[in-house]
C-alpha cells in the first residue's frame, strides 16, 4: 500500500493540534491525530506549487500493512463545529431575490445580513419527515432509508426546541442536487460555509467575518415572487457575486429530486399506521352515519304514517259529510239534467205546435185578406170598416123605440170586425 496517501496537513504536538504551515521541517515530536504514530514535517518553501505535508514514519516491515483512519475533511468539519458552538452565533448573508434567468432586472434585497444566535446548537443531527408529515430527529432516522433523511453539520434551534437553521460546512465536496432537494423539501433555512484548509485561527476569522458563507435555501426567498415585490420600494442591488445566485437557483435535477422526495413522503404517509387508522375511523364513521340516516328515514316514515292516521281519524266525520253532500249534489245535478231534458222536449213540442198554429193563422189571414200583407192592410181595412159603420149609423137613424133592422151587409161587417179583433189579440197588436 502506498503510504503517501496517508499524508496530512495536521498533526499533534505536545497535546495541541498544529497546521503544516506553522510547523518546522523534520521529526520534532509530531504525532498523527488519528493513529498517533510519529510524523515528519515536509515543508516546500522554495516552490509554492509543491504542497507541504506531514508524513508517517513507518519502517519497511509495516509499510505493506500500514493503515490510518485520519480524515482531514472530517477533522476540519469537527473543528469548525466546535468554533461555532462555542461562539453561539453565526453571521448569515443578506437574503436576495433574483429575477428569472435571462432577465436584465436587478436583484432585490429582502433581508440584510444579520447574526443568528441560539442557546441550543447541535452537530450531526439526523432529521427526517415521519409518516404524519412532521419533521423529526433522533436515532429513529437510522432505521430509515437513505433517501428519507438528512444530516446537516450543525443545527440551530429556537426557544421551542424546533430547528431554525441548518449549516453545511464545505471543504471539498459541494452540496449535490439530491441533498439540496431534501433541504427544500424539509423547508429549513440552510447556509453553506466554503472553507479552505487553513489553521484554527484563520478558520475562526473567516467564520466571524461571514466570508464564503452563502444561502443554500431560504424560505422567504424561495416563496417570494419577484414580480410581486418589484414596486414595493425594495433595495436594488447592482453589484453582487453570481455565486450566491448559482447556489439559490434550483436545477432540473434538484427539482426532480424534490418531486421524488414529495412522492416518497406521500407514499409513506399513505402506508403509515396513523393514516390507516384515520382511514378506518372515517370508514366506520361513514357507516355509522349511514345507519343513523337509515334509522332516521324509517322513523320519519313511521311518524308520517301515524300523523296521517291521526289526521284521517280527526277529519273522518267531516270527510263523510262532504262525501254525502257531494252525493246529494250529484243527485240534484242529475235531477236538474233530467228536468232540463223534459223541459227542452216540451219546449220543442210547444214550438212545433205554435209553428203549426201560426201556419194555420197565416192560411186564414190569406183567406180573409187575400194575398196582401195583413200587417200593412189591416189598419187600412179597419179604417174603412169604421167609415162604413159610421155611414150606416147615419143612414139608419130611427126614432126612439123603433127597432133597428140590420141587414146582411151590416152583419157581415160585424163578423169581419170580430175576426179582426181576434187576429189583433192573437198577434199582440
Amino acid at each position: 500500500m502506498e503510504i503517501e496517501k496517508f499524508d496530512t496537513q495536521f498533526a499533534s504536538l505536545a497535546g495541541k493540534d498544529i497546521y503544516i504551515q506553522n510547523a518546522e521541517s523534520g521529526r520534532r515530536g509530531y504525532t498523527c491525530i488519528g493513529c498517533e504514530r510519529p510524523l515528519e514535517a515536509v515543508r516546500r518553501r522554495k516552490n509554492p506549487d509543491h504542497k507541504s505535508y506531514f508524513r508517517h514514519i513507518v519502517d519497511s516491515k509495516e509499510k505493506d500493512n500500514f493503515k490510518c483512519d485520519f480524515n482531514v475533511r472530517r477533522y476540519l468539519e469537527r473543528l469548525v463545529e466546535k468554533i461555532i458552538i462555542k461562539q453561539g452565533s453565526i453571521l448569515v448573508p443578506p437574503v436576495i431575490k433574483y429575477p428569472d434567468s435571462g432577465s436584465f432586472e436587478p436583484p432585490l434585497l429582502l433581508q440584510e445580513a444579520k447574526n443568528i444566535t441560539s442557546k441550543i446548537i447541535k452537530a450531526q443531527q439526523t432529521f427526517f419527515i415521519d409518516e404524519n408529515g412532521k419533521i423529526q430527529s433522533g436515532a429513529k432516522a437510522g432505521a430509515q432509508k437513505k433517501n428519507y433523511y438528512i444530516r446537516p453539520d450543525l443545527t440551530f434551534y429556537d426557544h421551542n426546541g424546533d430547528p431554525k437553521l441548518f449549516i453545511e460546512i464545505v471543504f471539498a465536496h459541494p452540496i449535490d442536487d439530491e441533498k439540496k432537494s431534501k433541504l427544500i423539501h424539509i423547508s429549513i433555512d440552510t447556509i453553506r460555509i466554503d472553507l479552505p484548509v487553513v489553521d484554527r485561527e484563520k478558520l475562526k476569522e473567516l467564520i466571524e467575518l461571514g466570508q464564503n458563507t452563502n444561502w443554500v435555501f431560504n424560505n422567504e426567498e424561495f416563496y417570494t415572487d419577484y414580480l410581486s415585490i418589484t414596486n414595493t420600494g425594495r433595495k436594488k442591488l447592482h453589484s453582487l457575486a453570481e455565486k450566491q445566485r448559482e447556489f439559490q437557483q434550483e436545477s432540473f435535477n434538484c427539482r426532480a429530486g424534490r418531486i421524488r422526495e414529495l412522492i416518497r413522503t406521500i407514499k409513506q404517509c399513505l402506508e403509515s399506521d396513523t393514516f390507516k387508522e384515520i382511514e378506518n375511523q372515517l370508514r366506520s364513521e361513514v357507516e355509522r352515519v349511514g345507519r343513523l340516516a337509515e334509522s332516521a328515514k324509517s322513523g320519519l316514515a313511521r311518524m308520517e304514517k301515524e300523523e296521517k292516521r291521526g289526521l284521517y281519524s280527526e277529519f273522518e266525520r267531516e270527510e263523510k259529510k262532504l262525501a254525502e253532500s257531494e252525493s246529494r249534489e250529484q243527485a240534484a245535478s242529475a235531477e236538474l239534467k233530467c228536468r232540463y231534458f223534459v223541459l227542452e222536449e216540451r219546449y220543442s213540442r210547444k214550438a212545433e205546435e205554435l209553428g203549426e198554429e201560426e201556419s194555420a193563422i197565416r192560411r186564414r189571414e190569406r183567406d180573409v185578406f187575400g194575398a196582401e200583407n195583413p200587417f200593412e192592410s189591416l189598419p187600412r181595412r179597419t179604417a174603412g170598416l169604421e167609415n162604413d159603420i159610421q155611414r150606416i149609423k147615419n143612414q139608419g137613424k130611427v126614432q126612439e123605440g123603433q127597432t133597428i133592422q140590420v141587414g146582411p151587409e151590416e152583419r157581415g161587417i160585424d163578423e169581419q170586425l170580430e175576426e179582426f179583433n181576434r187576429i189583433e189579440t192573437r198577434l199582440g197588436l
